[in-house]
């Protein structure tokens, strides 16, 4: 019973919250998806995309004035991870390419996704 009460805590307190702030999601994708050199599997990748895809979502829908309430290291925290995770993304949907910089959108046009309108 206590630790169904400890339970419902932690779910009540993370639902109020909002935002996984331990980017959860993301870390366990990097952990199923990068070997011990760092090194990025997007062949395997490319065919499981859907947690990604639900942790882009969940980044996409922080509207600005949740992200203004932060602390500077969150919202440091959520800008690297929105980066990394919208660049895998990126690369998974021109998968296979040999290179980042063979991606003519890469860097020369805007962002579809446009956070918080900056």
């Amino acid at each position: 019973m206590r630790l169904l009460s400890v339970l419902m805590g932690v779910l009540i307190s993370s639902v109020s919250q909002g935002f996984d702030h331990s980017h959860r999601l993301w870390d366990g994708e990097l952990k199923k998806h990068l070997n011990q050199d760092g090194l990025v599997h997007y062949n395997q990748w490319s065919k499981s995309a859907s947690p990604l895809d639900k942790y882009l979502k969940d980044l996409s829908a922080v509207k600005k004035s949740t992200f203004n309430k932060w602390t500077v290291p969150q919202q440091k925290a959520f800008l690297v991870n929105a980066y990394n995770a919208f660049t895998i993304k990126l690369i998974l949907k021109n998968y296979p390419v040999k290179s980042i910089k063979n991606i003519t959108a890469f860097f020369t046009k805007p962002c579809s996704i446009d956070f918080f309108s900056l």
